[in-house]
This record gives C-alpha cells, sequence and structure tokens, in this order.
C-alpha cells in the first residue's frame, strides 16, 4: 500500500518538468541555430563570389570593342584585378586566386535566361578571336564551406560546395549626333586597318572626298557615305537632323540601320547651314540657336553676301577654301589625299590673310599640331588644326584677314544667340565607320557588331556643294587607339547580362 502511494506522487509530481524537457529539446534547439547559421554563412559566401566574379566579368567586357587585340586586353584587365587581389569580403581574406576562376568569350549566349551556358554552348560559341568576342562569361571554382550544423546531433563535418558565374558585355552608343556613316577606307586591308592608320598618324592633315550612296538600289564601297535611320522619313527629317545640333537619336555600336536613299538637296542644306548658308527651306532658321553656324565659316563663296544659296568661287585669286591636296589613291566611292600639301597651305593663306605677305613672300604662322595622335611632327597642320588657330588668334575677320572678293571667317547671315560655352563645334560632325562591302550596305540595311568598326568625329572642310561630295578629316576615334575626346558624345558602357 506505501509503495503504491510512493509510486502514484512520483507519478503525480510535476517538477523538475521543464528542465527536463530543456535537456531532450537542446541538440535540436542548437541543432537549428547552426543551420540558421550556416544558412547565413553561405549567402554570405555566395554573395562574395558573386560580388568577386561580377567584377572580373565588367573588367573584361570593358575591353571588348571589336579589335583584334580585344581578348589580349581583356585577359590582362581580369588577371591584374586577380593579382592585385581585390577582397569582396569587407576587407577578409582574398576570396580569389588566379587558379580559381576561368573565364570564356562568347560570340552568343541563349536568349532566354532559363537556358543554361553549359560545356556544350560554350564548344559551340567559344571564340579565340577579339573581333568576335561580344561576350565574356566568368565562373568560379566550387568553394567548399565546412558545415557547423551535424555537429550538435553527433555527426561528423561536412562541406557544401558553392560557385557563382557572371556573363557581361560591352556596348558603345552615340547619341545627339549626326546620322551619318562611312565606308571604311581602309576595309581591303582587314580588321582593326582603320584604327591602326589613325593611331599612326596617317589619317592626320589628310582630306578624304565621299561621294553620297547613290540611290536604295546602289551597293556601297569604300569612299561611299549614306545615312543612319532617324525618326520619321522624308527629306526634311534627313535635313533637320544634319542641321541642328541635337537629332535626338541614338545610334548603338552593336546594330545600326542605314536609310536608303539619296537626298542631295537636303543633305547640302542641312550640312551647310553649319557654313552660314541658309538655303531652300533653311532660310527661315536663320535666328534659330540650335542651327547656328559654326564660329569659323572660312569658305570660298562666289557671292559672300548671299545667305541663301552657296556658289563656289572658281577664281582662286579672289577666294580660296581649305584646299584638299592632291589625289593619293582612287577608292570605289571616292578619294584619299595627300598628306603633305605646303603648297597649297601657302596659297591659303596668302589668299585669306593677306596682311602676312611681305614683298610677295607669304609668312606661314607655326600652327600647333593639338589634334595629331602620332609620333613625331607632321610636316603641315591638319586643316582642323588651322581652322582652330584662325578662331584662336582672332583671324576671322578685320584688315588683312579677308579674301580679295570679301569672304572672312566670321559668320554674317545669322542672327540668332552666340553659342554657349563648351557648346559642340559646328564643323565636326559624328559619324559611324561600316565596313560596308562585308555589310553589303544597299538601301535600308541591318548592320551588326561585326561589320561596324566604331564611330568617329570629323571635320568638315568645306561646304556641300552639289550634294554629291563630302570633304572631311578625321579627328578622332572610339576605341582603346583614339585621343579621348569623343568621351562627352559617346556612351560606353559594360553591363551584366546574366
Amino acid at each position: 500500500m506505501l509503495l503504491r502511494k510512493a509510486i502514484k506522487r512520483f507519478l503525480d509530481d510535476n517538477r523538475g518538468y521543464v528542465i527536463a524537457l530543456t535537456l531532450i529539446s537542446m541538440p535540436l534547439l542548437l541543432g537549428l541555430s547552426l543551420l540558421i547559421i550556416d544558412a547565413g554563412r553561405g549567402n554570405n559566401l555566395h554573395t562574395d563570389l558573386q560580388n568577386a566574379v561580377d567584377a572580373l566579368a565588367l573588367a573584361g567586357a570593358r575591353e571588348l570593342d571589336g579589335s583584334s587585340d580585344s581578348i589580349i586586353r581583356a585577359e590582362a584587365a581580369m588577371s591584374n584585378l586577380v593579382k592585385n587581389q581585390a577582397r569582396f569580403s569587407n576587407g577578409g581574406p582574398v576570396l580569389i586566386e588566379a587558379d580559381e576562376v576561368d573565364w570564356y568569350f562568347l560570340t552568343e549566349i541563349p536568349a532566354s535566361d532559363d537556358t543554361a551556358i553549359d560545356a556544350t554552348w560554350i564548344g559551340n560559341y567559344e571564340t579565340n578571336d577579339g573581333a568576335e568576342a561580344v561576350y565574356v562569361m566568368v565562373v568560379s571554382h566550387d568553394r567548399p564551406m565546412t558545415t557547423l550544423f551535424p555537429l550538435p546531433v553527433g555527426l561528423t563535418n561536412d562541406t557544401v560546395d558553392l560557385s557563382a558565374s557572371a556573363v557581361a558585355t560591352y556596348d558603345v552608343a552615340a547619341c545627339d549626333v549626326t546620322p551619318i556613316f562611312i565606308c571604311n577606307p581602309y576595309e581591303d586591308e582587314g580588321e582593326g586597318a582603320f584604327q591602326e592608320h589613325f593611331a599612326n598618324g596617317d589619317l592626320y592633315a589628310r582630306a578624304i572626298t565621299m561621294n553620297m550612296l547613290n540611290g536604295s538600289q546602289a551597293a556601297a564601297g569604300p569612299g561611299n557615305f549614306g545615312f543612319l535611320a532617324v525618326n520619321g522619313t522624308g527629306g526634311d527629317v534627313l535635313r533637320d537632323a544634319l542641321a541642328t545640333n541635337s537629332p535626338g537619336a541614338c545610334y548603338s555600336r552593336r546594330n545600326l540601320i542605314t536609310e536608303p536613299g539619296k537626298e542631295t538637296g537636303p543633305v547640302e542644306q542641312g550640312i551647310n547651314v553649319r557654313f552660314d548658308i541658309y538655303a531652300g527651306k533653311m532660310s527661315s532658321y536663320s535666328a534659330e540657336p540650335a542651327y547656328r553656324p559654326a564660329a569659323n565659316v572660312r569658305k570660298a563663296a562666289a557671292n559672300p553676301n548671299n545667305c541663301s544659296q552657296y556658289k563656289l568661287e572658281t577664281d582662286q585669286t579672289k577666294a580660296l577654301e581649305l584646299p584638299s591636296g592632291e589625289v593619293s589613291e582612287i577608292l570605289p566611292g571616292g578619294t584619299l589625299h595627300t598628306e603633305s600639301w605646303p603648297t597649297e597651305l601657302e596659297n591659303y593663306w596668302k589668299i585669306n590673310h593677306p596682311v602676312n605677305v611681305a614683298n610677295g613672300v607669304v609668312q606661314v604662322p607655326s600652327i600647333p599640331n593639338t589634334s595629331y595622335p602620332g609620333q613625331g611632327t607632321p610636316p603641315v597642320p591638319s586643316r582642323y588644326d588651322i581652322y582652330n588657330y584662325e578662331i584662336a588668334q582672332n583671324l576671322l575677320s578685320g584688315e588683312g584677314h579677308s579674301s580679295p572678293n570679301g569672304n572672312t571667317g566670321a559668320p554674317q547671315c545669322y542672327s540668332g544667340q552666340a553659342a554657349p560655352a563648351g557648346a559642340t563645334d559646328r564643323r565636326i560632325i559624328f559619324a559611324a565607320v561600316i565596313n560596308c562591302e562585308a555589310a553589303k550596305i544597299k538601301g535600308r540595311t541591318d548592320v551588326v557588331a561585326d561589320n561596324i568598326e566604331g564611330f568617329t568625329s570629323m571635320f568638315i572642310t568645306k561646304p556641300v556643294d552639289g550634294g554629291a561630295k563630302l570633304s572631311l578629316e578625321i579627328i578622332d576615334i572610339t576605341g582603346n587607339k583614339g585621343r579621348g575626346t569623343l568621351d562627352n558624345f559617346i556612351r560606353e558602357e559594360a553591363y551584366l547580362v546574366r
């Protein structure tokens, strides 16, 4: 009886119950806590790995400008980032070593993010050709993380492998620029020749005369120029886009669309506004700031007082525009001119700046070669450097700076507000440089990246006379071979696509 009562009291006694439950549940609670900690550690490690491969991919993509050496430069940029042991863990240990990451250069990626870029895809679309590389894919090796979770329940520590990948690309877009393309005059020399010629100074002081692409059915080739698609159709839209400071359209290096047709009259009227000539429908815009002329409009007009029509003065003793120099090479659609023209330079100075003539001898001043990209000193300044020198030295008008028939460099037809400080030079236009034969330019054509050399800024050396020819000098180009003056007009961006 006593024993039965003692057992009953023991069974009915609930003192210490909480302690018992706590002891039983402690391993489970601790295990759950460690599982949460492991999840946080894994998330942090994956985030750090992702930051690392993102940074590497962006560094590599920034060099994929379509040049033949772009992969070499991209690998150097990524290797340099690894070499500098950039930390992505708030100052913690180095996260990525040189042997812990792989990268691949691809010509294409799947259209949908749901399609994995696996070994098969890489095998089909990986390239070693810098001109073809559009994307860079960076993949980290598996990074093992020792887990804490098994310890409370008496199990052996295990590891979880984490990795990350990123895909980036690079694009160049030109905005608010003239909707013009020129055919690469060095296309037959192969990829990168245009950039190399510019970097070596071969295009400095070398005039290029280009012929307008003749109609929508004509095929373009080196020496031709044509137009890019603008918002709207017709000659009036193109004329306004060529004449204004802000055409409004943006053009990507990854894809351009050419505009068919030969709009001779609108082209002449639009571009010649920049020379203080307001012909045709542009006659009502002579007071509009968006259609102002350049600061220096020196030209050889037969009647310099005629604001609504341009006619070239054929008597070179009365007026002389910036000369083209002798033809050095005939292109399928135009001509290249010699880069040496000292006699023509003396004649230009004699006619337009007679104050520098003493006893029949022309004293041509020393004009800085400020836009020369090559090494050494060129034999003559470029027409663009002459143009800027006349502005800087205030040689646009006045006694001794007028041609015999009255041409000066100062605009006289425009009556609107002066250009604000820092405004874009109105004798400079921008163009896409296209390998026209490879792209098979004929009318309205979608031009893919492989056939786009980049963008260039060009100095218009003389007004368009008759609408079919454009005379220019190349000032700068995009890419690592350029002088960097296009940075304010060209949007260059490397960005992640995966």
